[in-house]
């Protein structure tokens, strides 16, 4: 991926609120922002309208195969808007208990997604306009993040402030793996513990990438039935990874991943799968058993390497200065949209 230069023009939105808590570009390029009471839609730079509300807009999902479906969290409720008429919601869902974090739609968008503060994983049949499945049990804290595994319609991963993640098949209400990010570099008695805070998924379906709160940056990839550490970048940022997605311009140029962080700053980086090495096989040796002094032939042993298996190329490093709430891209637009604690969103457009 080209150099996405040093100093990138950055255009400024004033919400005229206090904090962004959420963003979402919308296919058609409009961007949604949250707030406290209230959505805003952008284009172009400029305000188009903001819808009044009645709670914290803690995230916005639009659909791939619904130019009009609009679906806003408020507070617990998924309120569903059609985009055209926004004096009031088509339908309002209340199945969560407490605040949600995120939610998102799968490919066919007939399912949506919405995890919550009790560590809950709502799914919502869109089609029925019923529950579906509730995911539940398995996250001890705060669920923080959820998305569907692209082809593969019957997965979704979470992750959660209990520092684990957890890959599902939600059609049968069941853990497929669960990974504690406390075990390996993690340090657990560390003072900024590794709780999840942001999931993202490539394209593709076969890697995801977890922001922590240590600072870090996992990288897993899902092949068959096992999952894969491909890499940690521990204190990428210096403290909480806060947000991070996977740039949507660079899609088929290689997993590209945004991420932001409390540090203020904000990173493009790419990751690359290296070529896997064949591992080296000692030669079998013999070995005395003390108790009957016997030898025994040992079977050979393969030597494991601690080399990570991807190798990171960071093109972006933006001095932001806020703490980052959240961070979305559009597939044919090479801007970055950042969300803060201020009552400004960040617009970056990259030279790529």
């Amino acid at each position: 991926m080209a150099e996405a230069g040093n100093n990138p023009s950055c255009q400024k939105l004033n919400s005229g609120k206090d904090d962004t808590y959420c963003l979402c570009v919308h296919p058609s390029g409009v961007l949604y922002s949250g707030h406290d009471s209230c959505y805003i839609s952008w284009k172009d730079g400029k305000r188009i309208e903001k819808v009044p509300l009645g709670g914290t807009v803690t995230c916005i999902s639009s659909s791939a195969v619904d130019d009009n479906f609009l679906a806003v969290a408020v507070d617990n409720v998924v309120a569903v808007y059609d985009r055209r008429y926004t004096s009031k919601p088509v339908q309002e869902f209340q199945f969560n208990q407490e605040e949600i974090n995120q939610t998102v739609l799968n490919e066919k968008g007939n399912f949506l997604a919405a995890c919550d503060d009790s560590g809950e994983i709502k799914i919502i049949d869109l089609e029925s306009n019923k529950l579906y499945k509730t995911l539940t049990k398995h996250h001890t804290n705060i669920c923080s993040s959820v998305q569907f595994r692209p082809t593969k319609p019957s997965e979704l991963i979470t992750g959660a402030l209990d520092c684990t993640v957890i890959r599902w098949d939600y059609t049968k209400n069941q853990p497929l793996d669960k990974i504690s990010m406390q075990l390996g570099e993690h340090d657990s008695y560390s003072i900024n513990p590794p709780m999840v805070h942001a999931v993202s998924i490539a394209s593709h379906g076969n890697v995801f990438t977890c922001g922590l709160g240590n600072g870090s940056v996992a990288i897993y990839k899902i092949l068959g039935k096992n999952i894969t550490k491909l890499a940690c970048m521990k204190k990428l940022h210096q403290v909480c990874c806060s947000h991070l997605q996977y740039a949507q311009f660079a899609a088929g140029k290689g997993d590209c991943v945004l991420s932001g962080g409390n540090d203020g700053k904000v990173l493009l980086f790419q990751v690359t799968e290296k070529e896997p090495l064949q591992p080296a096989v000692k030669k079998p040796g013999t070995a005395k058993t003390a108790s009957k002094g016997k030898s025994k032939r040992k079977s050979p042993q393969t030597e494991i390497s601690a080399e990570p298996m991807v190798d990171i190329d960071v093109s972006l490093c933006l001095q932001h200065g806020s703490k980052v709430n959240w961070i979305a891209s559009h597939p044919e637009q090479s801007h970055v949209y950042v969300a803060d604690q201020t009552q400004y969103i960040s617009v970056y457009h990259l030279q790529l």
